[in-house]
């Protein structure tokens, strides 16, 4: 047994035993998220707390407590924990896909920031470009979801961000997955999961967004993002309209 101290990420005066898990979550942070998830689908008995900050601790057998930080850790310690129903692929050389995915998470999540960021149509093109060259690259791990391709330690990081993805195409007609249609499968199979969905709020994610001093480029009208989507998602447009940032990005 544990008492964790004021301060601790579990908060004041927190009794723990060997073996508890502590979840302190950020409001809206996508890894909390995604912690939050893998613990649900684990079944994994736990706490949480809020906090300024995103980390999972444990009790160990020892009686000391370990924060786990960042989200690949964080997934692989509880995999370890929790072996059943298993978040990592057996085979060795899916299983070495599937890190080089998480590794792309938070690059993902970067993009989607660089999309609701910015001032400009200029902006927002080069950063719909930006954000669909890592969605272009998970493409491959994108199988249906079912028996053979069970629910992953890559899907419950991907599925926060791949969520605000399709929320940001619905309410401002992104088209950030347009041609996406793998990724858009898989994301609607694990939204229909038991418990999953539970962990998002599209009205909590779009209202900073919908604020009249954010967002600019998301939210004025005519945004041009046909260019950044390439010729095969592009609707037909006039030739002679000025060439958009990813364009003369292209070509330079």
């Amino acid at each position: 047994m544990i008492m964790l101290r004021p301060g601790c990420p579990t908060g004041p005066f927190t009794t723990l035993h060997t073996g508890h898990l502590v979840l302190t979550a950020a409001p809206l942070c996508p890894v909390g998220q995604s912690l939050a998830m893998a613990l649900r689908h684990l079944r994994a008995p736990h706490h949480r707390r809020a906090g300024a900050e995103t980390v999972l601790t444990a009790v160990a057998a020892d009686g000391r407590a370990q924060s786990l930080p960042g989200l690949g850790p964080a997934l692989e310690a509880l995999s370890a924990r929790h072996p059943d129903p298993p978040l990592f692929p057996a085979d060795p050389q899916t299983r070495s896909a599937h890190q080089r995915g998480l590794a792309l998470a938070s690059l993902l999540a970067k993009r989607i920031e660089g999309v609701c960021i910015a001032c400009d149509p200029f902006e927002l093109d080069l950063g719909i470009f930006r954000l669909r060259e890592v969605t272009t690259a998970l493409l491959p791990l994108m199988e249906p979801l079912g028996p053979d391709h069970p629910v992953s330690a890559l899907d419950l990081a991907l599925l926060p961000l791949l969520w605000r993805i399709a929320v940001l195409d619905a309410r401002f007609a992104t088209h950030l997955l347009a041609g996406h249609d793998r990724i858009t499968r898989r994301l609607r199979a694990l939204l229909s999961l038991p418990g999953l969905a539970a962990e998002l709020d599209a009205q909590a994610f779009l209202g900073p967004l919908l604020r009249p001093d954010r967002c600019r480029a998301l939210t004025e009208a005519g945004v041009d993002w046909s260019f950044a989507l390439g010729p095969a998602c592009a609707p037909a447009r006039d030739e002679a309209k000025r060439p958009s940032a990813v364009t003369k990005l292209r070509k330079s």
